[in-house]
């Protein structure tokens, strides 16, 4: 009897979860860049990647597939980080590693609120869970490659900040 449903009754409650599930992702989104910039600081050390995570992101290949997850910064906060555009201003470099820091958070909340759904929908395990996993899995991504890409950017911000500090001179 568990799986005694019809195909549109799964499909329906299927739909309703993800549609759950990019809700509660876009609630997060606002909540978190509701945050003043200045209470985010991407130098902090919960922002640091470690050098065992670092060795991790590069055996996991991370350089070779981070540009195919989906970037929606652009639409969402009105700042793409799908290239560096301007990789000699620092403001711009500080903007891009903060806008870094509130995609991690973000991820990260959505990735344990995203199976809030669990709590409301029938059918529970065959067709909630899998999408909550699903999700979860699609958070965790791009929490990957924010962290990977931020090693560069404050490499960059760093390097940015000798060459002025030199050119000064």
């Amino acid at each position: 009897m568990l799986y005694d449903y019809t195909f549109w009754y799964v499909f329906k409650i299927s739909g309703l979860t993800l549609f759950a599930v990019v809700a509660i992702d876009a609630i997060v989104a606002a909540v978190v860049h509701a945050v003043p910039e200045r209470k985010i600081n991407p130098f902090a050390k919960c922002f640091q990647a470690s050098q065992k995570e670092r060795s991790f992101w590069e055996k996991l290949g991370v350089r070779k597939w981070k540009d195919i997850i989906p970037e929606s910064g652009k639409y969402l906060c009105h700042f793409s980080k799908t290239n560096v555009e301007q990789p000699n201003n620092n403001e711009y470099v500080l903007k891009f590693l903060r806008e870094t820091c509130y995609a991690e958070v973000m991820h990260i909340i959505s990735i344990f609120l995203g199976f809030i759904p669990l709590a409301f929908m029938p059918i529970k395990l065959t067709v909630v869970l899998p999408v909550c996993f699903i999700n979860a899995v699609l958070q965790t991504l791009p929490v990957i490659v924010q962290r990977y890409n931020r090693i560069r950017l404050i490499a960059l911000y760093n390097f940015n900040k000798r060459k002025q500090i030199n050119g000064s001179d």
